[in-house]
């Protein structure tokens, strides 16, 4: 048995057969085929504790580990999501709720624009509030409005951009979520949303049970 640690930028899945990795700095995916079995889950200090030597020099060849752990913070990944509220019914829009809307697409978008994938996440985790309004009910009629207003942002970006101005949203008024990435192979797809508990905010169940999630923020 030989112990090994990830480096804090880096991020592992197995998916099937295959190990894929996310370095958090470049946003950069890339894949182990055939080792799956052999790489454990991570811990939370990013130990894998490997039966087999030459898995270990092979994730120290391709500089994903290292022997000795460093200093960084990774978030628990989040139960498999078993409901949704995602387009759940429509809401009755506020001249509040466009006014909220509209201070988030202009604090979110500047920042989003041209940011580095690494720069992205760490916005992210300096804005994570300590105390959050936990109330369901409101997070659920924000997923509502939100998806109802969201053609309206400047900035049509894939799903990278509307979890991130979705978040801007929810922190406007102390909600909050966690972002989680995921990923899936043949073809390869990376795919991202917001959860909170085992609830997606803004997609659907049925979607994201195909990825294998690899990163929360």
């Amino acid at each position: 048995m030989q112990s090994l640690f990830l480096r804090p930028a880096v991020h592992l899945a197995s998916v099937g057969d295959d190990v894929v990795s996310l370095d958090v700095q470049s946003g950069d995916y890339s894949c182990l085929p055939g080792v799956g079995g052999f790489v454990p889950r991570p811990g939370p200090d990013g130990r894998l504790d490997l039966a087999v030597g030459e898995i270990a020099d092979l994730l120290l060849e391709t500089g994903l580990a290292v022997r000795e752990a460093a200093a960084g913070v990774r978030t628990d990944l989040p139960p498999r999501a078993s409901a949704s509220f995602w387009r759940t019914e429509r809401a009755s829009i506020t001249l509040a709720d466009q006014r909220r809307f509209a201070r988030a697409c202009l604090s979110a978008t500047p920042q989003f624009w041209r940011a580095p994938f690494g720069a992205l996440m760490a916005i992210v985790q300096r804005g994570r509030l300590a105390r959050a309004d936990g109330s369901m009910s409101a997070l659920e009629r924000d997923a509502q409005v939100f998806d109802q207003l969201a053609p309206f942002a400047p900035f049509q970006g894939e799903c990278l951009f509307r979890a991130f101005l979705l978040l801007a949203y929810l922190r406007l008024e102390r909600r909050d979520a966690t972002w989680v990435f995921g990923v899936r192979t043949y073809p390869f797809q990376a795919h991202c949303w917001l959860q909170v508990g085992d609830t997606v905010i803004n997609d659907a169940v049925e979607r994201i049970c195909g990825y294998t999630p690899i990163l929360a923020v």
